[in-house]
């Protein structure tokens, strides 16, 4: 079928940005997004389904209507209004405000995700403002050096300040050197993957995990942003060495010892017959 849509903007208001409009399928468990070059409407194909329309630009809220089974091409009229904008002060445990916190939000809500997504870093008073906000939930993803990484799920109230504690990170340090001559090895990455301790896991970043640091050029390595809640699972990975898995570890860890062995390349004849 094809939904033809159009987006309704305020009087007046300028449009300034592309706009991000997404097809949500119950029935396909995903979304199609594309950018719309300064246009309030097209043409979107998929087949039937459950489905909604989403639809967000800078400046707007994002908002979505709920189209249901749809068995024929259709109309679609979609009105985005103004937001409202919240801020959130990360402290420490005496209250004093964290510069540099890292922040990333989106909505929880199916129809919404993908949809509105913001990036943000507290200011030397530790506040970060958000903008274009509807009462929905919130789910944050929460970096900073020296505290532990967080990610909770909040609702911001208009003109609403929360004030978010972080606690400090338990650390892990050690050296990575060559299995071969215990030379140490600079540069080397660790991703790191997350499991709650609870029945439900979470992982980061897809198979390798996220990149939380690189070694010195001691083969060092000091990381300060774990959460003490959580096991952790990561990886150790060198271009021209064995990529090494570790874990689990819960707490603090000191000194590590992880020795990568290196690896050589070899041919590889590859054959093809019809």
């Amino acid at each position: 079928v094809t939904i033809r849509a159009t987006i309704k903007l305020p009087e007046g208001f300028k449009l300034r940005d592309d706009i991000v409009v997404s097809l949500y399928s119950d029935a396909w468990g995903t979304r199609m997004r594309r950018l719309w070059q300064r246009n309030t409407s097209v043409s979107l194909d998929m087949e039937s389904g459950n489905m909604a329309l989403s639809a967000w630009v800078p400046g707007l809220a994002p908002a979505f209507k709920e189209l249901g089974t749809i068995q024929a091409d259709t109309d679609v009229e979609l009105t985005l209004e103004p937001g409202y904008q919240a801020s959130i002060e990360f402290v420490d445990a005496p209250g004093k405000g964290i510069p540099g916190v890292e922040v990333k939000a989106q909505y929880t809500e199916p129809r919404l995700q993908g949809i509105y997504q913001a990036e943000q870093t507290s200011d030397s008073s530790g506040r970060t403002i958000f903008e274009d906000l509807v009462k929905r939930p919130l789910r944050f993803r929460v970096v900073a050096e020296g505290f532990q990484r967080v990610e909770a799920e909040h609702v911001l109230r208009a003109g609403q300040t929360l004030k978010w504690p972080l606690e400090p990170a338990f650390p892990v340090s050690g050296q990575v050197v060559s299995a071969r001559d215990r030379a140490p090895l600079e540069g080397v990455e660790f991703g790191m993957l997350m499991r709650t301790v609870g029945p439900r896991p979470m992982t980061w970043g897809g198979g390798r995990g996220i990149l939380i640091g690189r070694t010195d050029d001691d083969g060092r390595f000091d990381i300060r942003t774990l959460n003490e809640k959580y096991v952790y699972y990561g990886w150790v990975h060198k271009p021209g060495y064995a990529s090494v898995p570790f874990g689990p570890y819960q707490g603090r860890m000191d000194d590590l010892k992880i020795a990568l062995i290196p690896v050589e390349p070899f041919p590889l004849n590859l054959l093809a017959h019809r």
